[in-house]
């Protein structure tokens, strides 16, 4: 942890305001996104399941049908990671007291992906209309104004007492989270989360998107938890690199 504390919040990187250097000072410790993935979830699957839209899961509990697409900076196999660590500070709880200077890591991984990878986004799954952050931390870690011409939305509304920073107690599916506070909304939107763990914080929203009109929702977020038994884990993972995108 001190390596990355050292590299990325106090070095002459994060003063110069270079975000692809700040990006390569923590490659070192995050996972790359690999092959055989579900698009709905990105939980690996087994070689025979390859041929199918969906893995069983997500298709027996019918999560793609507010969620077109997940797309994933990478992976962080358990919460005391690196970057677990780094999303788990930068929010400030479950004992961690929170720590405001993980944000430009955090920022720089979110613009250098997006950077390389929204036109082959845009090709995938059509042109994304808007960039719509989740209430709360989110917001803090997506650079407010546009990407490469597309604006960022604040168009979610959280609905939950108390605010709509989240406390880490969302529980499950809750289809009535979260509301729509534009009147006009765009075709297709790329939805931005810091962290896809359970699901169930990225489908609430996809549901009150698609529910006020939205066709297309993909999901985006910095990290995706897996399981740390997860088989592919035991192997060497590859070197990661910020020019790699699962639909590239």
């Amino acid at each position: 942890m001190a390596h990355l504390m050292r590299l990325c919040t106090n070095c002459s990187v994060r003063r110069s305001g270079d975000s692809a250097k700040c990006v390569q000072c923590i490659s070192d410790h995050i996972r790359p996104i690999e092959p055989g993935y579900c698009p709905v979830c990105l939980d690996p699957r087994p070689g025979d399941m390859q041929q199918y839209d969906q893995c069983y899961p997500c298709y027996k509990e019918n999560k793609g049908k507010y969620l077109n697409g997940l797309i994933s900076c990478c992976y962080y196999p358990e919460r005391n990671s690196e970057i677990g660590y780094v999303l788990m500070a930068y929010k400030g709880r479950k004992s961690v007291p929170r720590q405001t200077e993980f944000a430009f890591p955090l920022q720089s991984l979110v613009d250098e992906f997006l950077s390389k990878h929204l036109t082959c986004i845009n090709k995938r799954f059509g042109r994304i209309g808007a960039i719509v952050p989740i209430p709360g931390v989110a917001e803090t870690l997506l650079n407010r104004g546009a990407y490469m011409g597309v604006p960022v939305n604040l168009m979610l509304q959280d609905g939950r007492q108390g605010g709509h920073y989240s406390d880490g107690t969302a529980r499950g599916f809750n289809a009535t989270r979260y509301t729509v506070s534009s009147q006009s909304v765009p075709r297709t939107v790329l939805l931005f989360d810091d962290v896809f763990t359970t699901g169930s914080t990225v489908h609430s929203a996809a549901h009150a998107l698609r529910k006020a009109g939205v066709r297309v929702v993909v999901a985006f977020t910095i990290a995706k938890h897996i399981s740390r038994t997860a088989e592919y884990l035991s192997d060497t993972p590859p070197p990661f690199d910020i020019r790699h995108c699962i639909f590239c």
